[in-house]
């Protein structure tokens, strides 16, 4: 999440888009080693065309590649936390906050009183309008990941993985049209690459559950 904000704050939306794109498909790659999830020759055709995506960004955009890569690495391995953990989703989530509670609260206070000042730099305290913004940020923040936790008891994990995509859509979005982030060509061909893998896969799943929803009535 801190790798998310700084990424955001630098003006690398595009790339925070890419690592959440590349997350599903490495959601479900984790889910066949980790917890034996079938995939299907046409997933891993998916797989196979995201990689390459990836490595078409890693010749021309190495600069930020680390923060696409380190996005999907980590959001994946906490979904499979969550998975496999056995805990709820209100619980998990409070002993995650309550684990960070103590550090953070020492770093808002030192944010707020101490450090070098620097004019560049708002404080708490400052623009209360912002700090009103910022709190109701932790409520954007939880939901979702309260409804994630819930979720991922629920479902396959490679399903869960693969619905992961709809956010970095919105990302992308909001990076190209929005703040008018430059799309270099191996951003684009990334991307296709990406689009093309997860529409292969999304197929695949669609056709396998019609198959499987059939199986019992014939």
């Amino acid at each position: 999440w801190l790798i998310y904000v700084w990424a955001i704050h630098e003006s690398h939306i595009l790339a925070a888009s890419l690592g959440y794109y590349i997350s599903p498909l490495l959601s479900v790659f984790m889910g066949k080693i980790f917890l034996g999830e079938k995939l299907s020759r046409n997933k891993w055709i998916a797989i196979a065309i995201a990689a390459a995506g990836v490595s078409v960004l890693a010749v021309q955009a190495l600069d930020t590649l680390w923060i696409s890569l380190a996005l999907a690495a980590s959001w994946s391995s906490y979904g499979l936390v969550r998975k496999i953990a056995d805990i709820g989703p209100i619980t998990g989530l409070t002993a995650e906050t309550g684990i960070l509670f103590l550090p953070f609260i020492l770093f808002l206070v030192w944010l707020s009183f101490g450090g070098t000042p620097n004019p560049d730099n708002q404080r708490l305290g400052d623009d209360w309008m912002i700090d009103l913004l910022l709190i109701c940020g932790a409520l954007v923040t939880a939901i979702p990941l309260l409804l994630f936790a819930s979720a991922v008891k629920k479902m396959a994990f490679s399903t869960i993985g693969l619905l992961n995509y709809l956010a970095p859509t919105i990302q992308f979005l909001v990076g190209v049209f929005l703040y008018k982030e430059p799309l270099s060509p191996s951003h684009i061909i990334c991307f296709l690459l990406i689009w093309t893998s997860l529409a292969i896969y999304s197929t695949d799943s669609f056709l396998t559950g019609k198959a499987t929803r059939k199986a019992p009535s014939a």
